[in-house]
């Protein structure tokens, strides 16, 4: 293995934030969800005051998504190789599998049985582009997206930031 220069890859980050993995040995997987929020008012002595609410339920479907890496390898190959030439073409599996499932999750759009990435489930109110590529451009943007987040009360947990390495 050693006695190979391998390529350079783009880094893998989508997995190393650790997000929930959803094990469906079925395939799918329906999950409710909740639509709209019930609603609190304060209300007068005697108790009279607004209606009663409910909240509105919904449900999604996950469907899995199978990802695959073919290499095909020849006999020859496979017998001139050194020791670690299977390692080499496992960690290329890996390493071209884990950039694909990267760019799936971060901008994939849902079709040809590929997985809807992140920027395509987002409202599109949500989705800006970045503001100048000076420092203070940079900056701005992050800000923005910062503040459309905590403006959407969304969880402020497990929180990471993606850049291309020219930004960053």
């Amino acid at each position: 293995y050693q006695d190979y220069i391998d390529l350079l890859r783009p880094q893998v980050v989508v997995m190393s934030y650790g997000p929930l993995e959803v094990d469906m040995p079925a395939g799918k997987m329906d999950l409710g969800t909740v639509e709209s929020d019930a609603t609190a008012s304060y209300v007068n002595e005697t108790g009279t005051g607004p209606n009663a609410s409910e909240p509105t339920t919904g449900a999604k479907q996950l469907v899995a998504k199978k990802l695959m890496v073919v290499v095909p390898v020849k006999n020859d190959w496979i017998r001139r190789a050194n020791a670690g030439a299977d390692a080499l073409i496992r960690n290329n599996i890996i390493a071209r599998a884990g950039v694909r499932k990267d760019a799936a999750f971060l901008t994939g759009d849902g079709t040809q049985d590929t997985p809807r990435g992140i920027i395509s489930q987002a409202l599109a109110a949500n989705v800006f582009g970045q503001v100048g590529t000076d420092y203070a451009g940079i900056a701005g943007t992050l800000s923005k997206a910062r503040r459309v987040l905590k403006n959407a009360n969304c969880p402020w947990l497990k929180v990471g930031w993606v850049f291309s390495p020219r930004t960053e």
